[in-house]
């Protein structure tokens, strides 16, 4: 694609080692390159209020706030995985990763989830090519120290655990996952999912309300 980008888009205000404007996909590479990085430095949300188990808040106790947050972790963990992308498409040199991943894993006291969120993203895209170097595949056994000692001694939701476990068993198992790929519904699943949906809010919206009605009926005794 960068190499089918007209020499003569050019930025006089970009220039190359030897003081030429830069043009055509070297420029387009460079802005790529630096948007990314300006988007990496300004971070994302690093805690999505949950219920005390850890599970996602209800929507009705969703705030602006809670969707404001959610919005940039989604954009957070997408820019990452664009990161990796742009990695496999020799885009960008193994610092760049060395650095993301250094980042996201060097808090084994207290680290945050989305955090490790972001590291599953990382290395679930840049895995199998990053660890084809003996320098790389030493720093990333380093990363996965990490996670053990995250996952023996900080506490963590299931979800997180899951994410992290399900890492360990794919490099394991040679950068393929043992979960099949789930194929498109059928028009019938997604009515029953629709439906199984429908019944489990009726059901906690009549848990809400009994709930609600034995407080009235105790205040008034």
């Amino acid at each position: 694609m960068l190499k089918e980008i007209p020499q003569d888009i050019r930025d006089v205000n970009t220039l190359t080692k030897t003081g030429e404007p830069t043009t055509g996909g070297d420029l387009t590479r460079r802005i790529l390159l630096e948007t990314c990085q300006t988007e990496y430095n300004k971070g994302w949300a690093d805690k999505l209020p949950t219920n005390q188990d850890g599970s996602p808040l209800e929507p009705e106790m969703m705030s602006d706030v809670y969707y404001t947050m959610a919005a940039e972790k989604r954009r957070g963990l997408g820019l990452l995985k664009f990161i990796g992308h742009l990695y496999m498409l020799n885009m960008l040199k193994d610092q760049v990763i060395l650095g993301c991943l250094r980042d996201q894993s060097k808090n084994v006291v207290a680290p945050s989830e989305d955090s490790l969120e972001s590291l599953v993203q990382l290395v679930n895209t840049v895995g199998p090519r990053f660890e084809t170097s003996p320098q790389n595949k030493a720093f990333l056994n380093k990363v996965y120290g990490n996670i053990r000692q995250i996952l023996a001694k900080c506490k963590l939701s299931s979800r997180i655990k899951c994410l992290l476990m399900d890492l360990q068993d794919l490099r394991k198992n040679s950068w393929k996952s043992t979960k099949k790929a789930a194929g498109p519904k059928t028009i019938r699943e997604i009515h029953e999912d629709a439906e199984l949906q429908k019944i489990n809010e009726d059901r906690k919206r009549a848990d809400r309300n009994h709930i609600g009605g034995v407080k009235r009926r105790s205040s008034a005794l």
